[in-house]
């Protein structure tokens, strides 16, 4: 996979053992994440760089868009601060195509939730993709937070 690398890398975790595969690419500031060296068939789990907030009357999302020539199956994830799970969806993406997962919980007023995305690659199908948290109005669906998805670790 050719492309320019700019920022950190993200980590492919595999058992104990963690290679840097890839980095972030830049395309008009947004960036993308990119899975290189695609090989063998165990699942793959990209973190996201950290917390993103939300408060009353707001839904997040995890964007997906598959760049690959290939089928991309991938399990999407909202962590809270406490690393407990609140809310997962299995998705197939189509070659060229995206796919997303939103989230809504009920905030009590004056309160703010953090929560962390991850992308998991399932049998390191996705290849090449680019991943970004959005956090919406409900009221409007006007987006008020945009993030690109990229790991500073590196």
């Amino acid at each position: 996979m050719a492309g320019p690398s700019i920022g950190g890398a993200i980590r492919r975790i595999r058992g104990p053992v963690m290679l840097a595969v890839a980095g972030a690419l830049a395309l008009g500031g947004t960036f993308a994440a990119r899975a290189a060296l695609a090989s063998g068939n165990a699942d793959v789990t990209y973190p996201g760089a950290g917390y993103v907030g939300m408060t009353t009357g707001q839904t997040m999302s995890l964007d997906v868009a598959n760049e690959a020539s290939t089928t991309c199956q991938a399990t999407l994830e909202f962590f809270d601060m406490s690393n407990k799970l609140m809310k997962t969806v299995s998705v197939s993406i189509a070659p060229f195509n995206g796919k997303y997962m939103a989230y809504a919980p009920s905030i009590p007023v004056g309160t703010r939730m953090e929560l962390r995305p991850v992308v998991i690659s399932v049998g390191d199908s996705c290849t090449a993709f680019h991943a970004s948290v959005g956090v919406s109005s409900n009221s409007n669906d006007q987006v008020r937070v945009r993030t690109q998805y990229t790991n500073p670790e590196g």
